[in-house]
């Protein structure tokens, strides 16, 4: 028993080196930006410790139950592939939409470099109805002729689309840390409760709100991670038997 359990730990330590290996090589794009990225990579991994599974207590109500139920065993390791390759997803939606964002926000930051301004170096754009608008919106048409107008100014127009765009991809990206570090991080839990373990309707449970809880993969562009992702080996995980 000693032995089958000690190449299960091993096993599991190799996925997670595996899986880790993927984590940080995500975690490697855009880095030099993550001051102007909201929550940083190292928050999420500090809400995510504790949360690794990998090893199994000889003598645990997991392990008795994976050693006796072979129907629980099957439907468990169903469950933790489903996890593995959902945080990979995530991982890899986060690394492309972490990018996005910072592109984005560099083209509203010259945007509004560009922008004409008022006499006290208030941002002020001209729309297209000719009215004068500062950068939260405020009408300062009658301002207009304290403005030296270059010619190439961006519109009013040019700036809310820019910004609009930001707006977007910093939700998209909120909700994929959300499923990461809730749906998912609570997801790990669960199956790495030795002491009181999932019931067999709960591990389904899991793999339900995985799926449904997963932010539709037209909220990110095709992650630049996937095939990296679809390449390391976590899944079909296979538990030895005990």
């Amino acid at each position: 028993m000693k032995d089958l359990l000690a190449e299960f730990a091993a096993k599991a330590r190799r996925w997670q080196d595996d899986f880790d290996a993927l984590q940080d090589e995500l975690a490697g794009q855009g880095t030099s930006r993550q001051a102007r990225l909201g929550r940083k990579r190292e928050e999420v991994a500090e809400l995510r410790k504790g949360r690794t599974f990998s090893d199994i207590t000889a003598g645990s109500a997991l392990q008795l139950l994976l050693a006796n139920d072979p129907e629980y065993r099957a439907l468990y390791e169903q469950t933790w592939d489903r996890l593995t390759e959902a945080e990979a997803k995530a991982d890899a939606a986060i690394a492309d939409l972490e990018a996005k964002l910072a592109e984005q926000q560099d083209a509203l930051d010259d945007i509004e470099r560009s922008a004409a301004s008022l006499p006290d170096g208030t941002k002020v754009f001209r729309a297209v109805d000719g009215s004068l608008k500062t950068v939260d919106g405020q009408d300062v048409s009658h301002l207009a002729d304290h403005v030296a107008w270059k010619g190439d100014e961006p519109s009013w127009e040019d700036y809310i689309t820019q910004r609009d765009r930001v707006v977007q991809t910093q939700d998209r990206l909120d909700a994929w840390r959300h499923y990461q570090v809730n749906t998912l991080g609570r997801a790990r839990d669960r199956l790495s409760d030795q002491d009181n373990p999932p019931s067999a309707k709960e591990l389904e449970d899991i793999m339900q709100d995985i799926e449904a809880e997963q932010p539709k993969r037209m909220d990110a562009e095709p992650p630049k991670g996937e095939t990296v992702a679809a390449n390391v080996g976590v899944s079909n995980t296979s538990i030895p038997a005990l």
